[in-house]
């Protein structure tokens, strides 16, 4: 069996990992590609094709604005929570909450906390009012 042979009958057959299936690949002379060489490949790749390269650049960014985003609502959260009327106790359960569980920790408070919050120190308030 040629080269050529196995290289046609691993292109054509599903690959199936058997024991010993590695060295007939070193004996034919079948070399696979390592991360590295792939990873060297796709970058070569981008360097000569465009659209690859815009691509790119639009994934990064839409990733860096999401990320941006995800800071924004975070110290928003922690900046509303620390203002909040509500006791120190209860603000630290949801500064560790919004800690923990950085997108829906924020979600929460904003969606729960705030509201709760808001209408506890209307109570407190009213309660304050009528002595």
């Amino acid at each position: 069996m040629t080269r050529d042979d196995v290289a046609r009958r691993q292109h054509r057959c599903r690959r199936v990992e058997r024991p010993g299936a590695t060295d007939e690949r070193r004996e034919a002379g079948i070399e696979l590609p390592t991360t590295a060489q792939t990873a060297t490949t796709i970058a070569q790749h981008a360097q000569q094709d465009p659209e690859f390269q815009i691509w790119g650049i639009a994934l990064g960014g839409g990733v860096l604005v999401v990320l941006a985003a995800l800071v924004v609502l975070f110290l928003a959260a922690l900046v509303s929570i620390l203002g909040s009327p509500q006791s120190f106790p209860l603000k630290l359960v949801w500064i560790v909450i919004v800690l923990c569980l950085p997108f829906l920790g924020c979600l929460l408070w904003f969606a729960i906390g705030r509201g709760f919050a808001r209408r506890e120190a209307a109570c407190a308030h009213g309660r304050s009012g009528r002595r």
